[in-house]
């Protein structure tokens, strides 16, 4: 296996952008003449005995100030894993095979990241009957079955995260949905909330000054959900916590 160079110029396109496409192992070394140069060829020797599909890049850190600055490297080689965009592993100086063999597998992403970033049911599903109590798994499938429509089991697989400002959100939505008679005005809001959401926002709002204290705690709960999903300056988020600070909200 052989490592592709790569620049200053070419470290954008061939390691974070391709890095969305595969894991890309990154040697940086202090200039050719370093004799931890050939640490490149231990690294693919690993790579290709695990059968291991990722892309394996060398830098000369020497010749190459800007990427050697993205990573902060003070020792050569430094070894880094990037995936999506992100560093997920790295090594710092020459390691045993040991320590490339850990991290080589530390690189790809788990069943529960790949569920998350995937947004699969049957990979969400596995992630949560392996750690049935997780929030952030349950929330997404939880929002996933509200937004399909399936309303009851949504209602079921959030019971265990009202605790979490975005599940509590999501899941008083399914509390309504499931049971639309229980508040048929709220319900009717909530209807419209994956088709047209500032409808079902705006419908929420004229609903505030004239729900008794029960309705107006579920309304609460679904815009701090809503808010906690956002960036504190999201239009929409602004928008709204200023048309609620002129009601009873």
């Amino acid at each position: 296996m052989l490592a592709h160079i790569v620049t200053d110029e070419t470290f954008q396109h061939n390691v974070f952008d391709a890095s969305f496409f595969g894991p890309i192992v990154v040697v940086l070394h202090a200039g050719e003449n370093d004799p931890s140069a050939t640490y490149v060829d231990d690294l693919a020797e690993a790579i290709g005995d695990h059968g291991l599909d990722y892309t394996l890049v060398s830098i000369d850190a020497e010749q190459n100030p800007q990427a050697t600055a993205v990573f902060g490297i003070q020792i050569a080689p430094s070894t880094k894993g990037v995936l999506n965009g992100v560093l997920r592993a790295e090594i710092t100086g020459p390691e045993p095979r040991a320590a490339i063999d850990a991290f080589l597998t530390a690189l790809p992403l788990t069943q529960a990241e790949q569920a998350l970033a995937t947004n699969d049911e049957a990979l969400l599903r596995a992630a949560l009957a392996a750690d049935p109590l997780e929030p952030t798994m349950t929330i997404a499938l939880g929002r996933l079955l509200l937004d399909r429509g399936d309303t009851l089991e949504a209602h079921f697989v959030l019971m265990t995260v009202g605790h979490h400002p975005i599940g509590a959100g999501l899941f008083e939505r399914s509390r309504v949905l499931s049971n639309p008679d229980s508040d048929p005005e709220l319900a009717g809001c909530l209807a419209h909330y994956t088709t047209d959401l500032t409808a079902s926002l705006d419908g929420m709002v004229a609903l505030v000054d004239a729900s008794d204290e029960q309705r107006l705690d579920t309304i609460r709960r679904i815009f701090i959900g809503i808010f906690a999903e956002r960036p504190a300056d999201d239009p929409l988020v602004l928008t709204y916590r200023q048309r609620l600070a002129a009601t009873q909200f």
